[in-house]
């Protein structure tokens, strides 16, 4: 998907926000889950108010790539919306992805950012595949590289906001996870980039 030509007149729509939250790009994304964060404040409990206040401000600091390059993309291209497509089914071999909602025009790095993060909690050999399969379509600008941790950061921050405010984990559970999750998105950025150096380029820049 990121690797196809621009074609404004057949992709208007801004993409790549979750559509649980917002139609738009991941920006928009972002501003919705602060907005829902900053609503469920009177939940916060006694003792707790620093906590929800690093959880807002790393909320606020979220890299919605907005100045980044463009493409279309899938704003939620994991495992869990990939399926096995068997001949049985008439589909043919292979994978077939599922969720397309909030697909459009966006920051390409956001959505591989989102497919590192999943790719990075299951082993670090799936973070090397991901750059294995994704770098011969697209070669990643020396800014998207640097932004590489910040973009694998913003859905995990949005989705733990997201629980708190709407009441599916306790504030104690997600705020405590945010400097594991944090050192954990450092990590994986910093294997995806040395996998980017072992994958092979783009063939029309070979």
């Amino acid at each position: 998907m990121h690797a196809l030509a621009p074609r404004p007149e057949l992709v208007t729509r801004p993409g790549g926000a979750w559509h649980h939250l917002a139609d738009g790009t991941p920006a928009d994304e972002i501003t919705a889950a602060i907005s829902l964060l900053e609503d469920a404040a009177r939940r916060v409990p006694a003792g707790q108010g620093a906590r929800f206040d690093a959880l807002r401000a790393a909320l606020a600091r979220a890299d919605g790539c907005g100045d980044l390059p463009h493409a279309l993309i899938h704003p939620d291209f994991v495992p869990a919306n990939a399926v096995a497509a068997g001949a049985s089914e008439g589909a043919g071999d292979g994978t077939v992805i599922l969720d397309w909602a909030g697909t459009g025009w966006g920051p390409r790095l956001h959505s591989l950012g989102f497919l590192l993060w999943a790719a990075g909690r299951q082993s670090p050999r799936c973070v090397d595949a991901v750059m294995a399969g994704y770098r011969p379509h697209v070669e990643p600008r020396p800014e998207e590289i640097d932004r590489l941790a910040g973009a694998i950061l913003a859905r995990p921050l949005v989705l733990s906001s997201w629980s708190f405010a709407t009441g599916r984990e306790r504030l104690d559970d997600v705020a405590g996870r945010l400097a594991s999750w944090t050192g954990d998105a450092t990590a994986i950025a910093a294997r995806a980039r040395a996998a980017l150096s072992a994958a092979p380029r783009p063939q029309a820049e070979q």
